[in-house]
């Protein structure tokens, strides 16, 4: 079976989900997660440090390359480990640019990531909120 060509991969369909925000002491959160709760995509600020992360969980062990697509700015980051070895993790600073454009690229956002299904997301009021945040 061939995949659906499509010519900009800001048309592809938005994978299924939703976004689901949780904002305590310590930390705000962002998960996309499947309509049975299985979570695809998590953003997280550190408001301590101001630290801002984004992490898929992975079956591979090692780094990985993530990529996020945006419609004005793309951005490839070796993951890490940290924590949850679990998750391929990827740190950033809070007024990262690349933020930004996730909060108000057209329609979706992309995240590549070696070896996996690629995500299209939908840049929905979560996102804003957890980048917020950390500001």
């Amino acid at each position: 079976m061939t995949e659906l060509a499509f010519e900009d991969w800001i048309n592809e369909p938005r994978t299924p989900g939703e976004w689901v925000f949780d904002d305590e002491r310590a930390e705000a959160i962002a998960i996309y997660r499947t309509d049975a709760m299985v979570p695809l995509f998590f953003m997280r600020c550190e408001k301590a440090t101001k630290t801002f992360g984004f992490a898929r969980p992975s079956a591979s062990p090692g780094p990985l390359v993530m990529q996020i697509r945006t419609e004005t700015m793309d951005r490839a980051f070796e993951t890490e480990p940290l924590d949850d070895p679990a998750l391929a993790t990827v740190m950033l600073s809070s007024n990262d640019r690349l933020l930004d454009a996730m909060a108000v690229t057209r329609g979706r956002f992309a995240v590549e990531t070696s070896g996996m299904t690629t995500l299209y997301l939908p840049p929905w009021a979560e996102v804003t909120r957890v980048i917020e945040a950390c500001r």
